[in-house]
């Protein structure tokens, strides 16, 4: 008997090309779905990094600030030892300085703490970014090889 002529790719009301249709609807949403998280992953990788630099920028001001801290100490400590000077003030002025030094040296660790922190959870999200890009690719290729499957 003669079957009246398809185009090609049709399958004949067996419903097939129907599923494959909702299959590559479902891929193509996941899709979306996909590149979402993948730039939002992407925007908090680039946020800790900024944070990163911040905190960073933050512990090299702290770190100034020690060293400014220590060169005065040093002179205190120098002027204390000359004749004809109030060592007793000076010696105090250098116990001052040593004191102080020590809150902004902690104040410097802990922006650099922070700084390596906020370093790896940037790592952590662009890695992040790189599953959801990978995620992404195997999904256009599924939905490449269901498009083909149409047209066999």
């Amino acid at each position: 008997m003669n079957e009246p002529a398809r185009p090609p790719g049709s399958r004949g009301g067996d419903g097939f090309a129907g599923r494959i249709a909702v299959l590559i609807a479902v891929l193509a949403t996941l899709g979306t779905l996909f590149a979402f998280l993948g730039t939002s992953s992407h925007n908090d990788a680039s946020l800790y990094k900024t944070q990163a630099a911040m905190e960073k920028t933050s512990a090299a001001n702290a770190w100034s600030h020690y060293q400014a801290k220590s060169s005065r100490q040093n002179l205190a400590e120098l002027a204390a030892t000359l004749p004809g000077v109030d060592g007793v003030r000076y010696r105090e002025e250098a116990e001052r300085y040593r004191n102080e030094k020590e809150v902004i040296r902690k104040e410097a660790e802990r922006w650099e703490t922070a700084s390596n922190d906020s370093n790896l959870r940037s790592e952590e999200a662009l890695h992040r970014q790189r599953q959801w890009a990978a995620a992404s690719v195997a999904q256009q290729i599924a939905i490449s090889l269901a498009a083909v499957t149409l047209l066999a």
